[in-house]
Order: structure tokens, then C-alpha cells, then sequence
């Protein structure tokens, strides 16, 4: 999973929004009217170790209850060809 670092800084000069998929919408992942989700990061909250952080449909970062089910995952892969 990206952390907080990664959608801030590192890989996104915009803000990270993703599309949801028909599998992540069969598995319970809610979908915005605009076809947007939210997706989980794996910063942990910093006041709370129930919590961690995820991007919303808009791209804005918050932090949530980790049992709360509507927010998907969005593996991240780096690959360094040498």
C-alpha cells in the first residue's frame, strides 16, 4: 500500500484519486456518484492505533476507524529496471 509520504510527495503531482472497480464495488467498496472511491494508506494515525489514514474521492487525505469496510486497497508496485 502507498503511505502518506507517497501521495503527498514522492509519486503524484496532482491529487491521488482512483477509479473503483466492478470487483472492489462486489466487495463492498462504495462508490461516489463522480466513479471515485477511497482507498486505504498504510500511515497509521498518529493519535490513535485504531486509526489510519486513506485518500477520498477527492483526493483529500483523512483518517478513519480501521474497521470501517468501504474503503478499498490500491496496491502499489515500484520496479527499478537496471
Amino acid at each position: 500500500l502507498l503511505s502518506y509520504q507517497d501521495v503527498t510527495n514522492k509519486y503524484f503531482t496532482s491529487k491521488a484519486k482512483t477509479k473503483v472497480t466492478d470487483y472492489a464495488i462486489a466487495k463492498g467498496v462504495y462508490e461516489y456518484s463522480n466513479g471515485y472511491g477511497r482507498f486505504w494508506l498504510r500511515s497509521p494515525f498518529v493519535d490513535s492505533s485504531d486509526y489510519a489514514c486513506y485518500v477520498d474521492y477527492d483526493g483529500d487525505i483523512y483518517n478513519c476507524n480501521v474497521n470501517y469496510s468501504i474503503i478499498g486497497a490500491r496496491p502499489a508496485l515500484e520496479i527499478t529496471i537496471k
